[in-house]
């Protein structure tokens, strides 16, 4: 019995490590970690065709951009009022700020709606010196870690050649190069963000004393039912969304993706032919397969007792993100961004031009949103509440529906979802423990 599951597993062993190939672009995501951030370790590479072709000829300056899709992601600011292409979409993916999943369920109100409205909500703030010492930590740990994979692999290697497994020493030589490279790539190359001097300051100055807020809403189109929604500085948003970001050594980067396009090709090739190969050598991919799971763990095993990694460090900057927030259809989720921590330099209505057209039909919905009170209290951060507007839900002049969105918005933002990562980046952007408003 055991003989026989010997010889399963033997037999299948060849075309274990196969669907790993059916993935393309894995390159990409592995590079946008390695030039963004030093404190983290790369999982084991694996490439098809196609990634060959997009590390031959890998453009620096579209290396945080997207290379899968032809319609570029649309942004919208509401600070600003405009709306502009998606810039470092690769990066922002990578940090978990766009391409989240949506809720593996929703409620029985949100399914019953004709259109439920998913909004991944994230907050951006400056680092603080507590993140950046903990970023230095981990850098050590990174240090650590990096040589004794690659010291493993390699006495790992040299065993399989004892043991006559060409293939998988030959598999075992190509993980470790390409890990060298890729670190390569991580020490030697630094990302360039825009606005660098303008954070500082909005740092420093903080929201209470005139520092600039945004919200910039993030969607495929604008047609979509999943919308991503980043708040924090102005400037900063801008330099991850709208300004490009650049790296210091590009000619460096070009010829390493060359040389780790080559070990993919390679390493393709091999795993390829050991479906062919005599019995003894077809264990050679279940060899690479292990190194594989192991490496992918550590890194895991490194973000979880350290931390997850911060993939805009060198920014620097700090990211939170909720559970995605479900509503009933878009009007009220419009309604939620809305009520978002914002300073107004162009019409507060001026984003909705690419949700809904500039009509007396929408303008009169402004008009009722203006006029309650429960979206008045909401949606002020830094002002005292007045009297006026502190007055009675039911006196507004909204209508049913009106009213339904504006409790639906107000009663999420003050949910477990939000309330706590808001208070939190309240308590950042002004620089004390902002009162929360409950809704009534």
């Amino acid at each position: 019995m055991p003989q026989k599951l010997i010889n399963i597993i033997g037999s299948i062993a060849p075309w274990a490590p196969i669907p790993l190939f059916a993935e393309n672009q894995r390159s990409q995501r592995e590079l946008v970690s390695a030039v963004l951030t030093r404190t983290s370790l790369s999982a084991c590479l694996t490439g098809c065709i196609r990634d060959f072709d997009y590390l031959w000829n890998i453009d620096y300056i579209d290396l945080f951009g997207s290379s899968q899709k032809y319609r570029p992601t649309a942004v919208a600011s509401l600070c600003h009022g405009n709306s502009f292409d998606l810039a470092n979409e690769a990066a922002l993916e990578n940090v978990g700020i766009i391409c989240r999943h949506g809720p593996g369920s929703l409620s029985t109100s949100a399914s019953e709606s004709f259109r439920p409205t998913v909004i991944h909500l994230s907050f951006v703030t400056p680092s603080s010196e507590q993140a950046l010492r903990i970023n230095t930590a981990k850098g050590w740990a990174t240090l650590f870690l990096f040589p004794f994979e690659i010291i493993v692999t390699v006495c790992t290697a040299i065993i399989a050649l004892r043991n006559r497994l060409v293939f998988g020493f030959t598999l075992l030589v190509c993980v470790a190069i390409s890990q060298v490279l890729v670190f390569a790539i991580r020490m030697l190359n630094d990302p360039i963000f825009g606005n660098q001097a303008a954070v500082a300051s909005d740092k420093d100055l903080t929201a209470r004393n005139g520092a600039i807020l945004d919200v910039h809403v993030i969607a495929d189109s604008w047609n979509s039912s999943k919308l991503s929604v980043i708040c924090g500085y102005s400037k900063q948003l801008h330099a991850l969304t709208n300004i490009p970001i650049r790296i210091t050594r590009p000619r460096t980067l070009r010829w390493v993706c060359r040389v780790l396009a080559v070990v993919l090709t390679l390493q393709a090739a091999l795993l390829a032919a050991v479906a062919n190969a005599e019995k003894r050598e077809r264990w050679s991919s279940l060899l690479w397969l292990g190194f594989y799971l192991l490496m992918l763990f550590a890194k895991k095993g490194l973000n979880l007792f350290a931390g997850p990694e911060n993939l805009l460090e060198k920014q620097p900057a700090s990211v939170e993100i909720t559970k995605p927030l479900v509503f009933s259809g878009r009007r009220a989720a419009l309604v939620f961004i809305s009520m978002l921590p914002v300073s107004y330099k162009a019409n507060r209505w001026a984003w909705w031009d690419v949700f809904l057209p500039n009509n007396d039909r929408r303008r009169e919905f402004h008009a009722e949103l203006e006029s309650s009170a429960l979206f008045n209290r909401s949606a002020r951060w830094q002002e005292e509440v007045s009297e006026e507007i502190a007055g009675d839900e039911k006196k507004s002049h909204a209508n049913p529906f009106t009213s339904t969105w504006v409790k639906e918005a107000a009663s999420v933002l003050n949910g477990p979802e939000c309330k706590q990562y808001l208070e939190r980046y309240l308590g950042t952007v002004f620089k004390k423990q902002s009162k929360f408003r409950q809704p009534v």
